[in-house]
């Protein structure tokens, strides 16, 4: 008789450094209905593109404003484009913001 473990992965947040200027060029931000390029702000991005229509970045980095209306998403973007990292919206927002602070203070 066989016996089957059913694994009962859950999604977990894990924390690495990364530099704001390295992530914006290549990261899709999601919304409730389509996604913008963080790039060059292109709001007509589809979930299924690797690359911005318009700017033409490859997509590596994505993150969801509400990541919790989206889990079905991030399970089927985990499964079909394993490559791309799945980061914190909040945390990327606050990084930009002190990116833009620090700089506008050195100048």
């Amino acid at each position: 008789m066989l016996q089957y473990e059913f694994m009962s992965e859950k999604l977990m947040r894990v924390y690495k450094k990364y530099d704001v200027s390295q992530i914006k060029p290549h990261l899709m931000i999601y919304g409730d209905l389509n996604g913008s390029c963080a790039n060059c702000n292109n709001l007509n991005v589809k979930f299924t593109d690797i690359q911005c229509p318009e700017c033409k970045s490859i997509f590596k980095y994505i993150a969801f404003r509400n990541p919790k209306n989206h889990i079905p998403k991030i399970y089927k973007l985990m499964e079909e484009k394993p490559d791309m990292l799945i980061i914190d919206y909040d945390d990327y927002h606050k990084a930009l913001g002190d990116q833009k602070a620090k700089s506008i203070f050195n100048d």
